[in-house]
C-alpha cells in the first residue's frame, strides 16, 4: 500500500483517452469517423439529447421511391440533421431488401446512426420483437452510449452479454477492448482511494487526529493488500474551495471511492455524486448524505445519540417517564426535540422539557419545574397516590418530601454546566433518577467535579478505548504504540472509514466505483472500533454505540 500526498498522473488517463480516441474513430476495427460523434463521457448520468428539433422526422411511406438507395439517401439526410430515429425507421425497410455491397453500406449507415441515438431509443429498439435492425448492432451501441456516460460497470456487464452471444460480431473485437479498459485491473494497477482531510487551517486538530488513525489502520492492512492500495491524501485547509480543488485533483487521478471530508463535506458532495465516485465523509450532518446514492457518512449523530439513549432506558432499565432539562442553544434544542419525538414513537412520555440560559448558576428554579415540584395540585395527587400504595390514609401531619414524577432525567449539555446542574439536582430533592447523558458527558472534568453525582449516569459514546470488544481494544494498542498516547473517537473512526473503503474495494466482486457503492449498502456489516456499522439499502448508517456509567471514579463501559 501507498500513501501519497502530491498530484497523480496514472495509466487511467492515457487508457480513458485512447478509449475515447477508438469510440469516435469507431473502434479498433478501422471503420470510418462518425459524424458528430466526439462526445466526451457524461458525469452524474444525465445524457444530453443527440436528437435535433428542427425538422421532423420522415416517414418511410412519404415518398414513392422504395428503393434501396431512395432509402439509404433520404435516410442520411435525416441522420445528417440529427433525427437518427426516423433514418433507422428507413433503413429497417430497406435492410430485408439489401444485399452484396449495398447492404455492406447500409449496415455501416446503421451502425453510425445507432451510435449516435440516446439510450432511451436504443432500448425502445431492442424491445420491439423482430425488429429488422440487427440486434448485435443495437447491443453494442447501447453498451458504448452507456460508456460515453461514465456509467462504466453498466457498459461492461452490455458488452459481454454482447460478446457471449455474438462473438464473432463486427464490433467484437472493439468490445473486447472496451470491456478490458472499463474493468478494473486490480493485480496489475491496483485501487487508488482518495482522502480530504483539514490538515491545516481552523480545524487541522481534527485532520490530524484523523490522520494518525488512517496510519494505524495502513499499518494494518499493508500486510494483507501491500501495492495494490495507493492512498491519495489531499489537504481541504478547512476551507470550501479548497476542498473543492482536492476533490477535482482526485478525479484527475481516478480514485475508486474518497474518504472524507470532515467540516467541508457538503460542499464537495455533489461532485462526487456528479461523478459516480463513492464517498465517506466523517462528518455528523446528516444531509450531506442525501446528496445521492454514492455519499455516505460515517460520524456519531444527535439522532444516532437520542435513539440509542431511548432505546436502552425503555427496553434495557424498564423506563417509561422522561424529563429534559436542557441548554437554550442550538445543541440543547436539537437534542431536546430529538428526544421527545423518539420517547414519544416508543410509547414513552415525556413528562416536562424545561430550558435554561448559559450563562446562569443557579438552576433551582428550573429544576423545581422539570420537577413538578411548583406545581402543588400535582404534588398533592403524587402524595396520594404514594400514601395509597403505601396502605396508609394520610401523612399524619408530617410536610411530605416532594415526589419526583419522572424516572429518567435527559441533560445534553457540557461538563462545564454539569458540575453545577448535578449538585443542584440532590440539593432540590430530585433523587433516586436515572441520568442520561450525550458524548460530551465523557470527559475527565465531569468525574474530576461532579464525580459523585453521575454514578447511575447513562452516557452514549462513538468510541471508548478500555471497551471489551476486541477491535476497539485492538487499535487503541497499535495507537498507542505507535504514538504513545490513548486515541479518541475522531482517531478511531478515521480507521474505520478507510478500513471500510479499502476492504470493500478490495473484495473480487467489486471491479468499479459503481460496485463498490452497491457493495457498500445493505447486507455488508463491518466490525471495527467503533464498534458495529452498516449502510442499509439506501445509503443510510446505522451504528451501534457504546454506553457508559461511571463506577469508582472511572468510566466504564455498560455491557447492558
Amino acid at each position: 500500500m501507498k500513501l501519497k500526498t502530491g498530484g497523480i498522473k496514472g495509466a487511467w488517463d492515457v487508457v480513458w483517452a485512447m478509449l475515447l480516441v477508438a469510440l469516435l474513430m469507431g473502434g479498433c476495427a478501422g471503420k470510418q469517423v462518425l459524424s458528430g460523434s466526439s462526445m466526451p463521457p457524461v458525469k452524474g448520468g444525465v445524457e444530453p439529447s443527440m436528437e435535433k428539433k428542427t425538422q421532423a422526422p420522415e416517414s418511410p411511406l412519404a415518398a414513392t421511391d422504395d428503393s434501396v438507395a431512395s432509402l439509404m439517401q433520404r435516410g442520411s439526410r435525416l441522420a445528417g440533421v440529427g433525427n437518427y430515429r426516423a433514418a433507422l425507421d428507413l433503413y429497417g425497410v430497406a435492410l430485408p431488401r439489401a444485399s452484396g455491397g449495398d447492404r455492406e453500406a447500409l449496415l455501416d449507415k446503421v451502425e453510425s446512426a445507432l451510435l449516435q441515438c440516446d439510450v432511451p431509443v436504443l432500448r425502445e429498439i431492442m424491445a420491439v420483437p423482430d425488429h429488422p435492425l440487427p440486434p448485435s448492432m443495437v447491443r453494442y451501441a447501447l453498451g458504448y452510449r452507456y460508456a460515453a456516460l461514465g456509467e462504466k460497470e453498466r457498459s461492461r456487464e452490455i458488452l459481454q452479454s454482447y460478446l457471449q452471444d455474438y462473438p464473432h460480431g463486427r464490433r467484437a473485437e472493439d468490445a473486447r477492448q472496451l470491456v478490458e479498459i472499463l474493468t478494473v485491473k486490480k493485480e496489475a494497477e491496483g485501487i487508488k482511494i482518495g482522502c480530504l482531510l483539514p490538515l491545516s487551517g481552523k480545524y487541522a486538530v481534527f485532520g490530524q487526529r484523523a490522520l494518525k488513525g488512517i496510519q494505524v489502520a495502513l499499518v494494518r492492512l499493508i500486510p494483507r493488500y501491500g501495492d495494490q492500495i495507493h492512498l491519495i491524501i489531499r489537504d481541504t485547509a478547512s476551507d470550501d474551495g479548497v476542498a473543492l480543488q482536492g476533490m477535482q485533483e482526485l478525479i484527475t487521478a481516478r480514485v475508486m471511492a474518497v474518504v472524507g471530508p470532515m467540516v467541508t463535506a457538503q460542499s464537495v458532495a455533489g461532485v462526487a455524486q456528479a461523478h459516480g465516485i463513492p464517498m465517506v465523509a466523517m462528518t455528523q450532518r446528516e444531509e450531506v448524505a442525501r446528496s445521492g446514492g454514492y455519499v455516505f457518512t460515517n460520524f456519531i449523530t444527535p439522532a444516532m445519540q437520542v435513539q440509542s439513549l431511548v432505546s436502552h432506558a425503555m427496553m434495557h432499565l424498564g423506563v417509561r417517564q422522561f424529563a429534559v432539562l436542557y441548554p437554550r442553544d442550538k445543541y440543547g434544542m436539537t437534542f431536546m426535540k430529538l428526544f421527545c419525538d423518539k420517547v414519544e414513537e416508543m410509547g414513552g412520555e415525556v413528562r416536562k422539557a424545561v430550558a435554561y440560559d448559559g450563562g446562569q448558576t443557579d438552576f433551582s428554579k428550573e429544576i423545581k419545574q422539570v420537577a413538578g415540584f411548583d406545581n402543588p395540585r400535582l404534588q398533592a395527587a403524587l402524595q396520594q397516590a404514594h400514601l395509597h400504595d403505601a396502605g396508609r390514609g394520610d401523612n399524619t401531619g408530617v410536610s411530605p418530601k416532594p415526589i419526583v414524577n419522572f424516572e429518567a432525567l435527559f441533560i445534553p449539555d457540557a461538563p462545564s454546566r454539569l458540575t453545577l446542574i448535578l449538585p443542584q439536582l440532590i440539593y432540590n430533592d430530585v433523587m433516586d433518577i436515572k441520568l442520561l447523558g450525550t458524548n460530551i458527558w465523557h470527559d475527565p472534568s465531569l468525574i474530576r467535579q461532579a464525580g459523585k453525582y453521575v454514578r447511575s449516569a447513562v452516557i452514549t459514546e462513538g468510541y471508548f478505548p478500555e471497551s471489551h470488544r476486541p477491535e476497539a481494544r485492538q487499535f487503541k494498542d497499535a495507537f498507542v504504540k505507535m504514538f504513545g498516547a490513548s486515541p479518541g473517537f475522531i482517531e478511531a473512526i478515521a480507521h474505520d472509514t478507510v478500513s471500510i473503503l479499502v476492504e470493500t474495494a478490495m473484495d473480487p466482486s467489486v471491479t468499479s466505483s459503481e460496485t463498490l457503492r452497491e457493495a457498500l449498502t445493505g447486507t455488508r456489516i463491518f466490525e471495527g472500533a467503533t464498534g458495529t456499522t452498516l449502510f442499509d439499502k439506501e445509503g443510510q448508517l446505522h451504528k451501534e454505540l457504546f454506553f457508559l456509567t461511571v463506577e469508582n471514579g472511572v468510566f466504564v463501559e455498560l455491557t447492558r
